[in-house]
């Protein structure tokens, strides 16, 4: 977490960053296409924003204090490199890494481009295919793409064992378990999705009175 939105003389960083346009697709449209066919997959970006540079002319924006314990000793001043959590306009910059991504390698990789460009908010990938088979070439598909954007992809849960197996274990949901018989759950984007019986559970809350 970086505090872009500290003042100083009454000014952040913040105020000083331009606006940038909302990349974002809507929740429903993308909920709307998850439901669309009967296999689905869904995965996560890992640190989506520190595999992001900074370019270098920026970097001196980025800068902070730091000493060990020892309290006497003059603090050292570090750069970040890569883009910080708390800036405000780094959602856009992640989203516009992957989207271009997407488009430069639409070609070769014509599935996960519609997923990245069309089924993703911010590092959450949700989508859905007519079979197995397609829903396997979208995982190798998109590991591949993200792989280029110098990006991976982690938590893959799908309600098909048969992909599931083609996703190494350590990049699997914690929760995957092929000694038992029910796939477990996730949060996905706004819903719980029961991967077993392939729905959507919300729950609500009450108050105490």
């Amino acid at each position: 977490m970086f505090d872009a939105s500290a003042k100083h003389k009454g000014v952040s960083l913040n105020d000083e960053i331009l606006p940038r346009p909302n990349l974002q697709k809507d929740l429903v449209d993308i909920l709307l296409r998850f439901r669309r066919n009967p296999k689905a997959l869904v995965a996560d970006i890992s640190q989506m924003y520190v595999r992001i540079q900074i370019a270098p002319p920026d970097r001196r924006y980025f800068g902070f204090l730091w000493r060990n314990l020892d309290m006497k000793r003059k603090p050292e001043v570090y750069e970040y490199e890569r883009v910080v959590f708390g800036k405000q306009s780094a959602p856009f910059e992640a989203q516009y890494t992957i989207q271009e991504h997407a488009r430069k390698h639409q070609n070769q990789f014509p599935a996960a481009s519609e997923t990245v460009l069309e089924s993703t908010y911010m590092g959450d990938s949700v989508d859905s295919t007519v079979d197995e088979q397609n829903a396997t070439d979208l995982y190798h598909q998109l590991s591949q793409l993200w792989k280029k954007a110098g990006m991976h992809a982690r938590k893959w849960l799908s309600n098909s064992t048969h992909v599931l197996k083609e996703v190494p274990q350590e990049d699997r949901l914690s929760k995957v378990d092929f000694n038992h018989e029910d796939l477990p759950s996730t949060k996905t984007l706004v819903v719980v999705w029961i991967a077993e019986t392939d729905v959507f559970t919300l729950k609500k809350k009450t108050s105490p009175n």
